[in-house]
């Protein structure tokens, strides 16, 4: 299963990465692409964070208007903790944080 935030906003992806970056005091990120779609991609202390525009045709009817996704993944490899349920709680909190400190319309979608 995997979790994604969906952001509705009429911002650019670089826009909104710079916005994400500066708001959570973030190292620059990377600008790359994947299948031919453009991304950025944060990586700080074992947690990378994806900033991505999404299909249109891979989005849930109720998120079809949300262009952007942003995925949060922990890389933390040799541990005891379940990091399938921090990423799960943390992925609301994150999504809840960038509607209201950057005036943004999110989502949060959880896929098979």
């Amino acid at each position: 299963m995997s979790f994604q935030i969906c952001i509705r906003t009429e911002k650019s992806l670089q826009q909104l990465a710079m916005e994400i970056r500066n708001l959570f005091s973030l190292p620059t990120f990377r600008q790359n692409s994947f299948s031919g779609e453009p991304y950025c991609q944060f990586e700080m202390l074992g947690m990378i964070i994806l900033i991505q525009q999404a299909e249109e045709h891979e989005r849930d009817p109720e998120v079809r208007d949300y262009q952007y996704c942003f995925v949060l993944q922990l890389s933390f490899a040799d541990n005891e903790l379940k990091m399938d349920d921090i990423e799960y709680q943390l992925q609301p909190y994150y999504a809840q944080l960038l509607s209201f400190k950057l005036g943004l319309e999110t989502a949060y979608q959880e896929r098979q």
